[in-house]
């Protein structure tokens, strides 16, 4: 007799985002495991092409952006695991392709799927990268949480990363995501540390058994350039942008309190700025929604005038949208 339960089968699914965390712990996960790719997720009418490439003054044909599958098994149960990676953001339709990504899944017997992403906030270049997580069904949460995961308490997940676990959801399967704390001035720069703590917690999270200690290198090589992203930031720009240090780091924020401990100052209104420069600050504060590597160019002109304690929140919510 046939039996009709469905043998496990997880996608890793995974797109740019800051930090390149996701594209760069699915990566690391296809050679660790030597998985070999399977085939192409074709996607047009997704995206456009906006520049062509260039060798030896030849220019090259355009290309459409690739989203390659690749299939092997994890861990020394041997779970079928596929991982899927897109080349990029879709310019146009991104429901639409985490649907069209779910569907070809479930046809293939996908019963699971695991999503990594970044969430930026005020860490210090040397801290810990600490790990958040977030499940599309109250089972994936405890699984979480028996895996010693800080479940991630509000705000969004952006782009394809976060997007999928929805489409995921609309057909009945399970999906999590684990998020991977990184400096917000910082988060057009790859970040190994914040790979390292994902793929050690999504570990612990499957039960599976994986050293990432060939990481280490990596993350010493980076913390040295963001240690010199950040004081060429101070050089710039006065005393700021500030971070808390060492510590700092879990100290809980009281009301009334900035994250350091300080009271809090006066709102904005009561701010000695002028007209002028407060229409600086908001055009800065539209420029960092769009493109949050320039976040650290609006710390450093807040903290410069010494008002960031009156646009804090503003600030964090900058960042409230992991992705």
């Amino acid at each position: 007799m046939t039996s009709n339960v469905q043998s496990p089968h997880l996608l890793i699914a995974a797109w740019p985002g800051m930090g390149n965390v996701a594209v760069l712990a699915a990566h690391y996960l296809v050679q660790r495991f030597g998985f070999q790719p399977s085939g192409e997720l074709q996607a047009p009418g997704h995206f456009d092409i906006g520049a062509v490439e260039v060798s030896a003054g030849l220019i090259k044909s355009p290309r459409q952006p690739r989203n390659v599958f690749y299939t092997g098994t994890l861990g020394e149960n041997g779970l079928r695991t596929t991982v899927f990676v897109g080349e990029s953001q879709p310019a146009q339709g991104a429901y639409a392709l985490a649907g069209k990504l779910m569907d070809f899944a479930r046809a293939h017997g996908v019963t699971r799927v695991v999503t990594f992403a970044s969430l930026g906030s005020q860490m210090h270049p040397t801290d810990s990268s600490n790990v958040q997580g977030a499940a599309t069904a109250p089972e994936g949460v405890e699984q979480l949480k028996d895996a010693g995961v800080t479940l991630m308490e509000g705000g969004q997940i952006g782009g394809l990363n976060g997007v999928v676990l929805g489409a995921a959801m609309e057909r009945g399967v399970n999906g999590q995501c684990l998020l991977g704390e990184i400096p917000f001035f910082a988060a057009g720069v790859p970040n190994p540390k914040a790979v390292k703590s994902v793929l050690d917690t999504f570990a612990t999270v499957m039960n599976i058994d994986l050293d990432t200690s060939d990481l280490d290198q990596h993350i010493e090589g980076m913390e040295r350039v963001l240690l010199q992203m950040m004081e060429r930031l101070q050089n710039q720009h006065g005393a700021g942008p500030e971070f808390p240090s060492s510590d700092d780091a879990g100290q809980t924020q009281e009301p009334g309190q900035t994250h350091q401990g300080q009271p809090r100052r006066k709102g904005i209104a009561n701010a000695k700025i002028d007209d002028a420069t407060r229409q600086r600050i908001e055009e800065l504060f539209e420029t960092a929604r769009g493109d949050r590597s320039k976040s650290a160019e609006l710390k450093a002109e807040l903290d410069r005038l010494g008002v960031f304690a009156s646009y804090e929140d503003r600030f964090l919510d900058l960042f409230k949208r992991a992705e």
